[in-house]
């Protein structure tokens, strides 16, 4: 039996500095490694607190509580990396979690959309015909718009989704060819 060197109760004080303060830090390298730190450990302790890093997660989305909005976004990010360790019934309540990850690839920050695209993947395989949907809409704006940042935040969304529904998405959508 393996000794757990983190205790279920010291994951609020860990993930509060990553998400209150790590993910905020000026400088770009801290607020990357405060990300990547933070999935690690969801990564290594998911499975045997899985639940209890929800309710922690989560904690951060009530709007009971005033946290920066670039807060709440890494919080929905870790979420999104937790979501492969839920049970069924955890992972059908992320679907608001999904959708509002892929609202925020329109944001200017590179690591968001980055952190997001690692995690779309995961969510696209629970949501499979929401994340049809996306798809579609995401490559018809890549096809049309001009705005820059929307074509940056369509092409992770897109690069999301088929690494998470797979290469049949490529040919059911003729993705390839059009490209």
């Amino acid at each position: 039996m393996t000794a757990h060197l983190v205790s279920a109760n010291s994951f609020k004080k860990i993930f509060d500095f990553f998400i209150t303060k790590g993910c905020l830090d000026q400088n770009e390298q801290v607020a990357k490694a405060s990300v990547d730190a933070a999935i690690r450990i969801i990564q290594e302790k998911g499975s045997d607190y899985s639940e209890e890093l929800l309710k922690i997660l989560e904690s951060y989305l009530s709007e009971q509580k005033k946290y920066p909005e670039l807060s709440k976004n890494q919080a929905i990010i870790m979420i999104g990396s937790l979501a492969s360790y839920l049970d069924k019934t955890s992972q059908s309540k992320l679907i608001g979690t999904f959708e509002k990850m892929l609202e925020l690839l329109s944001t200017p920050s590179e690591l968001i959309r980055q952190s997001i695209t690692r995690c779309i993947p995961q969510l696209a395989r629970f949501f499979e015909e929401k994340s049809k949907k996306f798809l579609l809409e995401h490559f018809q704006i890549l096809k049309t718009s001009d705005d820059e940042r929307t074509l940056r935040g369509s092409a992770y969304a897109v690069a999301g989704l088929v690494k998470g529904l797979g290469m049949q998405a490529l040919q059911e959508y003729a993705i390839l060819s059009t490209v």
